[in-house]
Formats: C-alpha cells, structure tokens, sequence
C-alpha cells in the first residue's frame, strides 16, 4: 500500500505544483510583456499541446459514452482578463457520465505521460537526439500543467461520491463486508509492480515542475 499512498502524493504534488508553475510562468511573461494581453497569448501559446490534450479527452470521452457535443474551441481567446484556453460543449447526461468526462483529462495525461517516458527511457523508440528530448520534455510539462479538472470539469461529481457513500452504507447494514487479505489483486506483485514503475515515471513531470518553479521565481525575483 505504500506504493498506492506515493502514487496519490505524488498527483496531488503535481496538482499543487501545476497552480504554481502557471502563475510563475504567467508573472515571467508579464515581467517580459509589460502587457497583460501578450503575456497571457504568450501563455496560451506556451501550453497549447496541453489545452489540446485536455479539451480533446473530452471530446472523445463524450463520444465513447455517447453523450452528444457541441462546439470545439481550441483557440486561446481573452475575454476581459480571463484567459480562456479552450472548451468544448458537452450536452446534458446523467451525473456518473459527466464525472467520468470531467477526470478524462487527467486519465489521458497520466497515460500519455507514462507512454512518453516510457519510450524515452525504457524502449528508446525515440530518438535519443536531443530536439527529441527537448520535444518530448515539454509537451511531458505541457500535459502535466493542464491535465487537472476545473471546477466545470467536477460538475456533479459530489452526487457520485454521495452516491458511492449510500451504497457503501447501505451494503454494508445488510451485512456484506468485503476484507482485502493478503492474496488480493492490491496486494499482488503485479500489481506493486505497476505502481512502482508508475511512480517512478511521476518523479519525472515532478521534477520538471519543481525545476520550473524555482527558476522562475529566481528571474521574477530579480
């Protein structure tokens, strides 16, 4: 289990740190700019692979669970001093379905970050020049700055979680009860395994962050 706790530290490490690198990356800009406008496209721009990510998870969530989808939008727009970095209209569904596609850019980020580093690191099916490994470490930041669901993202999402609780309650009152022994799948060497190659990867978009973070707040400081 200790595996699973570092596995969760470490996404909440990367959603704490996330917060922080947009607003010493927003703050450099600016500091650059002397412009609230060119700061925030420059911005944008910056992490435009990352909005795509995000926006496009929900868009292809929505169609595997069939809920219908309105208008993409994908291009940066400023709407006073709100950045908007992209959106996708997504209809009206039951709460489970739209939890599932509020976290889908999570999951995609996480996934595609293992896949990164694992072909970088591992099965070096990328090349091991370095335009590739400047290439692949920022779109491995971009992801991992913008994977995290907003607060639209988690509409409905408290009627799943109250909805797990009762159910939970509810089973439990009748007399079900489900022991987790040490011959279970959480306690299975695959499943360690997993986790501990997980973990490993997520040192890697956590260090970047960490990285970003005191480097800019070293030129702000200047």
């Amino acid at each position: 289990m200790v595996y699973l706790f570092l596995f969760v530290f470490q996404i909440a490490l990367l959603f704490s740190l996330s917060k922080k690198v947009q607003r010493s990356v927003s703050r450099l800009f600016y500091k650059i700019t002397k412009s609230k406008k060119a700061s925030a496209y420059l911005f944008a721009v910056l992490f435009l692979p990352g909005t795509y990510v995000h926006e496009l998870s929900h868009l292809i969530t929505s169609l595997i669970l069939f809920v219908p989808v309105g208008r993409l939008e994908l291009i940066p727009k400023l709407e006073g001093d709100q950045l908007k970095l992209g959106s996708v209209a997504i209809g009206k569904t039951d709460f489970i379905r739209r939890f599932i596609i509020g976290i889908a850019p999570l999951i995609f980020g996480i996934s595609i970050i293992l896949l990164l580093v694992n072909l970088l690191s591992i099965h070096r099916l990328i090349s091991s020049d370095l335009t590739y490994v400047i290439l692949v470490v920022y779109i491995i930041f971009t992801i991992s700055n913008t994977m995290f669901m907003s607060k639209r993202d988690m509409e409905g999402g408290w009627k799943l979680v109250l909805a797990f609780l009762v159910i939970f309650l509810l089973l439990y009152l009748a007399g079900f009860r489900t022991m987790v022994t040490n011959d279970s799948f959480l306690y299975s060497e695959n499943f360690k395994q997993i986790l501990q190659t997980t973990n490993l990867y997520l040192l890697f978009p956590v260090g970047l962050d960490f990285v970003i973070v005191l480097f800019g707040k070293t030129l702000v400081n200047k």
